[in-house]
């Protein structure tokens, strides 16, 4: 815990700093130092950090890697809503500030194993969250920022229901001082089935109303669409990662209940992978497209925690880190042709290679990457997840799985074709190269990472994958 605040302190001075800077041209260079150096620090943790929980230190890596990709990356386009008058210098610096507020919020998640605390520092991405929907100051930024508020309020809420079940059930079974993921898993076994399963159903739609699952993730589009677009990166990359982590904590700690529930998660999730895929075939707005995405690509991952075998835990890590790179890079790609063109709707910005190929090369490899290309991590992570639903004794899911992942991926190709092919367009405005130097060079460092395995990062998973002893194995 006392890690968990120290971060948290820490972004808080950070966003102080930033704040203070905010009525001069410092502020903005500030807030793209100060988070570029906070997701250095948070990956280091996540590396060197051996002792903590496996599962966080993988959520503090992708929070880690796409804060570097949103700040570092998205200087050039803050730099440009200044120039064109969209924001002041002030209005930058705020927004720099309050996302470093906010990734200090997710790593505090990552990194608490106190569950309430957890969920408290979540709770929180809410609050600052509807401020930078809001600030995006699109047509529908008031009522994106309305509909993330209330929405993730009402299902982070009844999560807390389920947390009171919980702690009132392990406080009647152990003597414990709080309630812990770790005291969690010592007296799950001693737990009642059916309310430990009650309170684990409403910390399923807590959590899962931050992860954007199906079907509690009518804000995602919106809010993710509506935000700048480092911000996007940040929500899409980062948040709904950092949630589906604490419930994978929570399911794997609590075995009996969880195997109550696997029928729900697995529903859900496969429902999520058609509604998302239906929703992108034909889809206009470019950012929304990848919101969709998002959709998808969180349901394929609740799949891997339902499943919870060793291979479905791997499966998870390697989507979540594979994710959090390739869709912040797409954020920032998209985002850039979205400034470039002057609109998000596909057929206005397509044929955007001949335009500004630097960015559509960053569209091309990170879409690539989000469809499952071989050699990426999804394409390694679809694959073990097929293998572990069938190791399972699920060869039913693993068909139904290789049939939507198909699908999905072919309406999600289609899109990304279109905005990078046709007849050349005119641009308004051209951003700075860091806009897609920064997260094409991470889309092209995770598929390096990957094949030459590292030690720090095999020790990783193979500590995940140790996670199943206490799961459904």
């Amino acid at each position: 815990m006392s890690t968990s605040l120290g971060l948290l302190a820490i972004s808080a001075v950070a966003a102080a700093l930033v704040a203070a800077a905010r009525r001069s041209h410092a502020g903005p260079v500030l807030a793209s130092v100060l988070g570029t150096a906070l997701g250095a620090g948070l990956v280091s943790v996540a590396v060197l950090s051996a002792a903590a929980d496996p599962l966080s230190r993988v959520a503090l890596l992708g929070c880690g890697v796409v804060s570097v990709v949103a700040f570092a990356g998205g200087y050039s386009y803050y730099q440009h809503q200044v120039r064109e008058d969209h924001y002041s210098n002030t209005d930058a610096s705020l927004v720099g500030s309050v996302s470093l507020l906010f990734v200090g919020l997710l790593g505090a998640a990552a990194m608490s194993d106190d569950v309430l605390m957890a969920w408290a520092f979540i709770e929180g991405t809410t609050i600052v969250g509807a401020y930078l929907v809001a600030i995006g100051r699109h047509a529908h930024s008031a009522e994106a920022a309305w509909k993330f508020s209330v929405l993730c309020f009402l299902g982070v809420g009844t999560g807390l229901a389920g947390l009171g079940i919980l702690e009132a059930l392990v406080a009647e079974t152990a003597s414990t001082g709080s309630l812990t993921f770790d005291s969690l898993g010592a007296v799950s076994a001693s737990l009642p089935v059916v309310p430990a399963a009650a309170g684990l159903a409403l910390l399923f739609v807590g959590f899962g109303t931050k992860a954007g699952v199906f079907p509690f993730h009518w804000w995602l589009p919106d809010a993710h669409s509506q935000t700048p677009t480092p911000v996007s990166a940040l929500m899409s990359g980062a948040l709904v990662p950092t949630a589906l982590v604490l419930l994978a904590r929570a399911w794997l700690a609590m075995p009996d209940a969880a195997g109550r529930l696997r029928p729900v998660l697995i529903g859900a999730a496969l429902l999520g992978l058609l509604v998302a895929t239906l929703a992108m075939a034909g889809q206009g707005d470019a950012k929304r497209l990848l919101a969709y995405s998002t959709v998808e690509h969180m349901a394929l991952m609740l799949v891997a925690v339902a499943i919870g075998n060793g291979l479905a835990l791997v499966a998870f890590s390697l989507h979540l880190l594979g994710h959090a790179v390739a869709k912040s890079g797409a954020f920032m790609g998209i985002g850039s042709l979205v400034e470039s063109f002057g609109s998000r709707r596909i057929d206005r910005i397509s044929g955007s290679t001949a335009s500004t190929p630097l960015v559509s090369s960053l569209v091309i490899a990170s879409g690539a990457s989000l469809i499952g290309f071989p050699l990426g991590p999804i394409f390694v992570a679809e694959i073990l997840l097929l293998i572990a639903a069938a190791n399972a004794g699920l060869s039913w899911l693993a068909a139904a799985l290789a049939v939507l992942l198909v699908l999905a991926g072919a309406a999600f190709g289609e899109r990304v074709v279109r905005i990078v092919t046709g007849p050349s367009r005119a641009v308004t405005v051209t951003l700075g190269r860091s806009v897609a130097l920064v997260p094409l060079a991470a889309v092209a460092l995770s598929t390096v990472v990957l094949l030459a395995r590292p030690a720090a990062l095999s020790a990783l998973i193979a500590a995940v994958a140790s996670l199943a002893a206490g799961g459904l194995g």
